[in-house]
């Protein structure tokens, strides 16, 4: 039978190998982030050690003029535990950049995180007018590929369509929609001299707008009487 100072002294061995083994760990690490140009992109990295750095593309952040340690807004702090937060421009130069984070007593790196940055978008594609009755045209459109925002904006905010009444050379007529399908009203019957127009589309984010399509024409009778964006 074990007697109570040996019971003690298992018990304070076991709650060392405990600690010993939570050393050296990182409990949060930073993970792969999209953001869009120009914003900032938010890595973190909670570390059972006594001091954690993060790396950007192999330079310590101390070293970076685009990279900002910002306030660590979890839960308390365990004891024994780092908790480190950066900020990285999502500039063009730290597309695809490598993020990690590197602790001390006992040195060890986390995993790695790729920063990927989301910039104006393509053009949209299979642009389309076709008319829809004496007074009305629909176009409609494919949207661009966008990459996954992983922040509170959405991959597309949404679309701008420019109309050009090319047998008058009337200056572009704009308007912005929410959807990708638009019903476009033209004053005056099937009487009314017939105007050639063209269509095109642009794609807006949270960094600006997106190029714009290549145009395409619709023959149709009248002036735009208005916009109709269709959910």
């Amino acid at each position: 039978m074990m007697a109570a100072t040996e019971i003690l002294l298992v018990v304070v061995l076991s709650v060392c190998v405990v600690l010993a083994q939570e050393q050296g760990r990182f409990i949060e690490f930073p993970r792969n982030t999209t953001a869009g140009l120009n914003l900032g992109a938010v890595f973190v990295c909670r570390f059972r050690g006594t001091a954690a750095t993060a790396i950007v593309n192999g330079i310590r952040v101390e070293d970076r003029a685009d990279v900002e340690l910002i306030p660590y807004d979890f839960e308390p702090i365990p004891e024994g535990t780092y908790d480190l937060a950066i900020r990285v421009n999502a500039s063009e130069a730290n597309n695809n950049s490598e993020i990690w984070c590197q602790g001390f007593n006992p040195n060890v790196n986390s995993s790695r995180a790729l920063l990927t940055v989301q910039g104006t978008l393509a053009a949209p594609s299979n642009v389309c007018a076709e008319a829809v009755n004496t007074t009305a045209i629909s176009v409609t459109w494919s949207n661009p590929f966008t990459l996954d925002i992983t922040n509170e904006d959405p991959d597309i905010s949404n679309y701008t369509v420019y109309i050009n009444n090319t047998s008058t050379g009337q200056n572009d007529t704009e308007t912005t929609v929410a959807t990708s399908f638009i019903f476009i009203g033209f004053a005056g019957e099937d009487h009314t001299p017939c105007h050639n127009y063209s269509f095109s589309v642009s794609a807006n984010n949270v960094v600006g707008e997106g190029e714009r399509s290549k145009e395409v024409f619709q023959r149709f009778g009248g002036e735009i009487l208005q916009f109709v964006s269709i959910a």
